[in-house]
């Protein structure tokens, strides 16, 4: 039963284990790219920005990441409920596939509305996360500001505060990265590759 539930609510993550010789290049190289210049950006810049707080680079993130949720969803319902017959087509040699079901996982070869339907279910999913990761962080400011001054207090504190930021920046630009690259790939199915045969 546990097994079920966790294949069940986890399978919007199933996107980043769809197997295809070019997903990589979505799914990590880009992404990974590109927080890894936005980390190198944020740590290097001479006047760092706020992370979380007032006037932070979190707070004014907030607006735009929290209307996208809904966005991904009409998406993910339009991917779903499209009548055209190409649309159940598998996808042309050689077809991304992936793993279903949570006890005797077989590989499947993936039909466009399938593609589509785990790539928005994915944005859903990294939108929604990152708005209610960004809303705690900002109403929590005030308990992780008065953490990380206790943690600087102690042998080392300042070199320790310096990898959690690190991290926090990589992970988030992570994130944020992979939300942007997925977007873009799927707003050339949803213009393109869905209106070909």
């Amino acid at each position: 039963m546990l097994r079920n539930l966790s294949y069940e609510l986890s399978r919007g993550l199933a996107y980043r284990k769809i197997q295809h010789p070019e997903m990589s290049r979505y799914k990590t190289v880009l992404p990974l790219a590109l927080s890894t210049l936005t980390t190198l950006a944020i740590t290097l810049a001479p006047i760092a920005p706020l992370l979380i707080g007032k006037d932070s680079l979190s707070k004014e993130l907030i607006p735009l990441i929290s209307i996208l949720p809904g966005f991904y969803f009409a998406g993910l319902a339009a991917v779903a409920t499209f009548g055209a017959e190409q649309m159940d087509r598998v996808l042309p040699h050689p077809a991304p596939t992936l793993k279903i079901g949570y006890i005797d996982q077989e590989d499947i070869q993936l039909s466009k509305r399938q593609f589509m339907s785990y790539l928005f279910s994915y944005l859903v999913l990294i939108s929604l996360f990152l708005c209610l990761s960004l809303i705690f962080f900002n109403v929590f400011n005030g308990s992780i500001l008065h953490i990380l001054k206790a943690i600087k207090d102690i042998c080392y504190g300042k070199e320790i505060i310096f990898v959690i930021k690190l991290v926090t920046i990589f992970t988030y630009s992570f994130l944020f990265s992979s939300l942007a690259v997925t977007t873009l790939h799927g707003i050339f199915f949803l213009t393109e590759k869905i209106h070909q045969p």
